[in-house]
């Protein structure tokens, strides 16, 4: 047995500031009247009030009621505290529905007929007043039906009587729900009734949705879609499991659906089609939008279970402007929901947008652990005319073959704190439809780590990486690429790589790449590459590796403030490798940065324009390489103040060196017969060259192409040191030191 809390014995009311209303006085009317209705002491309503009621020294009074009442609650000096209507509560506990109906007697009627209300006579659940007085059944009245009374005598003509019934709830006296009224309780509300506003949020579960999982829930989906298609709505998916044997489609305007969290609404996918699938109509106007959140999509049956989500506007260059999809918390995954467990079951895409103009994706999972063939976005942009920019933060993708995989047309695109885990590509952008570049893609604070490529990048413009995490490991599940790559611009403009950590490492279990790129760059223009951290280590298959792989037909590119290193495997690692340029005014630097370790510091292959200054090379095999028909120190391509020296042997028994294959301007005299130089080729105005004698084979020349200290020709000996200046046409000698 089980009790309940009881209500107070008594009213009690209080004034404006909460103090006791003693001495006040409580008056009774029937509602929006002036005409007096009584109250009672008691339950059974037979002990009659006054009215007003007078309240005692604690402002407290007993009122028994039946229906409504206009209540007046007045202070002890007279004044109005309030005005207003007032219903009976139900003692007993028991549901009831409260009807009442009012009506003015004519002369001598005994007579009345009840058009608004019903009752069941004999049962008490009928109470009469006459000009707010109860009447007695028996004394003043009988009960004819359930629609009538007859009063013993005749009433007077104006006399107001107030008919209240109480009826227990039965089916027999349900109320529709077009017929209660619904009062908001804001200002300026508009009134509406009770179904109307039920219907602003449509449930699955109004279509005899089942949340168990346990019986096939497409119908009750559809149903519940399609009552919304002409006008669009609102779709809620209560708390629960949801199975699915069949995609479950809409065609129509403004959509919005929303579970009650991820892992507690879940749809369970178990059909080789997909779970849902909208596809919006309205050429026109911008309306027409789809949100979707709070929920799981679980790939469930066996194999391939289609796409989990997908969403198709009209191709149309006349909108004029985006109408957004937004997608946040959801998770998106095979029905086995661990790391590192494969799953038989999968979606082949999980989240497909066609014709897309505007998206925000955020706070979203998705997981396809052990399929290497699915896509996590896939953006198929191809036909449309016109896109406007999709924002992902807070987004993770692991396990699938591609993370964002876009084609065609897309102008701005920012991804922010995500994390992609991808056999193939974290991130693939191709513009291969538009006639001109596109803008703008930004990647900000996220981490990518792929087996094939990180990132790819085609035909985009105003590109900004910055804070972002890239590794490419050379793992088994590449069965098909010699090389890997960690990010690859092609045909790109205005590209910023700052502040980021680009990483290529072997797995244990190592794939068929035998070379891998932490960047690449082809057919790219202003691009800077600054303050980032390169970390190339081989291993395995890998016999090959670049930090900057082929800066290939770029022009104006700026590589400084970065730091490469080699970690395992150094012995084939070239941290910068640039090749020749298709622009006649390629410009290529290579400034500030700091080289460890590695076989290569920098290499240029018939780079004609371009600098190589400021460098550090700690623990580097070879520092600079040029190679190809170009010569350094000429024709634009300058090299010098870089750190630790590298000596070069000038041309041996030659009266005429060439020094303009100066890396750092040291060379190695070092001839094998007596030699006596007259000048020195290829020099550059204000270059340095320090000449360091091996044996006292080699004299120079004082003349009009050579100035010594002294104006006498200089003999060195084995350990002499000689600097010269390139001034105005002429060396000049700044250090002689035998």
């Amino acid at each position: 047995m089980s009790g309940s809390l009881l209500p107070n014995a008594k009213q009690q009311f209080f004034d404006a500031n909460g103090i006791p209303l003693a001495g006040g006085k409580v008056y009774y009317y029937i509602p929006y009247t002036t005409t007096p209705k009584n109250t009672y002491q008691d339950l059974n309503l037979t002990i009659l009030n006054t009215n007003p009621i007078v309240l005692d020294a604690a402002g407290e009074c007993i009122a028994w009621g039946a229906g409504t009442y206009r209540q007046q609650v007045y202070d002890v000096n007279g004044n109005l505290i309030w005005d207003q209507n007032t219903v009976a509560i139900n003692p007993t506990g028991n549901n009831f529905i409260s009807q009442e109906e009012v009506q003015t007697a004519t002369q001598g009627q005994t007579l009345f007929t009840l058009t608004a209300i019903t009752y069941t006579p004999g049962i008490n659940s009928l109470v009469v007043f006459v000009n707010g007085s109860k009447q007695i059944i028996g004394t003043n009245y009988t009960e004819t039906s359930s629609v009538a009374v007859t009063f013993v005598t005749g009433l007077n003509a104006g006399d107001v009587v107030d008919f209240y019934a109480s009826l227990p709830v039965g089916a027999q006296n349900m109320c529709n729900a077009v017929s209660v009224a619904y009062y908001p309780p804001f200002t300026n509300s508009v009134a509406t009734n009770v179904q109307s506003k039920l219907a602003q949020t449509v449930s699955v579960k109004d279509f005899g949705a089942d949340s168990t999982g346990t019986n096939d829930s497409s119908l009750a989906f559809q149903s519940a879609l399609t009552s919304l298609s002409s006008s669009g709505g609102c779709l809620h998916i209560p708390v629960g499991s949801y199975l699915l044997n069949s995609q479950v489609t809409y065609t129509g305007k403004s959509l919005q659906i929303i579970g009650d969290g991820i892992e507690v609404t879940k749809i369970l996918v178990n059909n080789s089609t997909g779970g849902f699938s909208f596809t919006f109509t309205t050429t026109t106007v911008t309306t027409d939008f789809l949100k979707f959140s709070g929920m799981s999509i679980v790939a469930n049956g066996s194999l391939n279970n289609g796409i989990a989500l997908q969403a198709t506007w009209p191709n149309t260059s006349t909108l004029p402007s985006a109408p957004e999809t937004i997608i946040r918390d959801i998770s998106i995954r095979s029905n086995v929901y661990a790391v590192n467990t494969s799953s038989t079951s999968y979606f082949t895409e999980c989240i497909k947008l066609t014709n897309l103009a505007a998206a925000r994706l955020e706070d979203i999972y998705v997981s396809q652990i052990g399929n290497s063939l699915a896509k996590g976005l896939h953006i198929n942009n191809e036909s449309a005319s016109s896109a406007f920019y999709v924002k992902m933060d807070g987004v993770v993708f692991e396990g699938l073959a591609y993370g964002v995989y876009s084609q065609g047309w897309l102008e701005s695109v920012h991804i922010n704190n995500c994390e992609f885990a991808s056999p193939y590509y974290c991130l693939y952008f191709l513009n291969d439809t538009a006639t001109s570049y596109l803008p703008l893609i930004r990647v900000t604070n996220t981490h990518l780590n792929a087996v094939k490529q990180c990132a790819f990048f085609q035909s985009f413009q105003d590109i900004v990486v910055d804070g972002v995490n890239f590794t490419i490991f050379n793992d088994s599940a590449n069965t098909t690429d010699s090389t890997i790559y960690g990010l690859y611009f092609n045909g790109c403009q205005n590209v910023k790589v700052v502040n980021s950590f680009l990483a290529t490492y072997p797995s244990a279990s190592t794939g068929v790449a035998t070379s891998c790129d932490a960047l690449l760059l082809q057919a790219c223009s202003e691009v800077l590459i600054a303050n980032n951290q390169f970390d190339i280590s081989l291993g395995g298959s890998q016999s090959t590796g670049f930090g900057i792989g082929d800066i290939a037909n770029s022009t104006r590119v700026m590589v400084t403030d970065n730091q490469f290193r080699s970690a395992l495997g150094s012995s084939g690692v070239t941290y910068i490798l640039a090749q020749p340029a298709l622009y006649s005014n390629e410009r290529i630097e290579v400034s500030d940065n700091q080289f460890n370790d590695g076989s290569v510091g920098v290499q240029y292959v018939d780079v004609a324009n371009g600098t190589i200054k400021n460098n550090k090379f700690d623990g580097t095999g070879t520092g600079v390489i040029i190679s190809g028909s170009t010569v350094p120190n000429s024709s634009g391509l300058i090299i010098y103040n870089n750190y630790p020296t590298q000596e070069i042997t000038l041309p041996v028994n030659t009266a005429t060196p060439s020094v303009g294959s100066a890396i750092n301007n040291w060379f190695s005299v070092n001839n094998t017969s007596a030699t006596t130089i007259t000048n020195f080729l290829n020099g550059y105005e204000g270059q340095i060259i320090n000449l360091l004698f091996a044996n006292g084979n080699t004299t120079i020349q004082s003349n009009s192409n050579v100035f010594t200290l002294n104006g006498s020709n200089f003999t060195g000996s084995t350990g002499s040191i000689m600097s010269l200046t390139y001034v105005y046409g002429v060396w000049r000698t700044t250090l002689q030191k035998t």
